[in-house]
């Protein structure tokens, strides 16, 4: 399977438009999502700096990270559907092998709401300094990562109906609600 990072725009909408698991889906979507929302950031970031007396509030490291991370996580999010939809075929998988691996599938899932909240808590913090020419990007950012939040939480919660760890369940539930 390719990294999402390797595929062309055109290539990855062909793959998220195919009814094929393993494959992306709405997980990768979300995390590509988020990654996008953090470069839509970062754009604001460069255009406010050049332009602003002002100490930046935020890092421009800590933006680039996390849109880096958000790639890897619409990665993480097809292997990881990848293996789920191995241990479901496969005839040789206990329901504790099916248990894992939906686990292992939700925790890029989480990982996107958690990033997705960071790039609206760095959007919000320059949001008071930006410059106008790059208010437009801002607050599409917001947009952009509030959507990524909303489509990862779905997924986290559809799992979570899955699960039977208890306490998987409320530490995972903790961080979707935490605000």
């Amino acid at each position: 399977m390719k990294r999402i990072e390797a595929m062309t725009v055109e290539h990855y909408l062909d793959e998220l438009a195919l009814p094929r698991f393993p494959g992306p889906a709405s997980g990768s979507a979300a995390a590509t999502t988020a990654s996008t929302a953090a470069a839509l950031l970062e754009m604001s970031y460069h255009v406010t700096k050049k332009t602003s007396h002002y100490v930046m509030p935020i890092d421009e490291a800590d933006i680039k990270w996390v849109r880096h991370h958000c790639l890897e996580l619409a990665t993480e999010d097809m292997e990881a559907l990848e293996k789920l939809v191995h241990v479901m075929k496969s005839n040789k998988q206990g329901p504790d092998d099916y248990e894992q691996a939906l686990k292992h599938a939700t925790d890029p899932l989480v990982a996107i709401v958690s990033e997705s909240r960071l790039i609206l808590n760095y959007a919000e913090k320059l949001l008071p300094i930006c410059d106008q020419r790059a208010l437009a990007e801002l607050t599409g950012c917001q947009a952009f990562a509030k959507a990524a939040m909303e489509a990862a939480k779905v997924g986290v919660e559809s799992n979570l109906h899955l699960l039977k760890d208890d306490i998987y369940i409320k530490e995972v539930a903790n961080i979707l609600h935490h605000d």
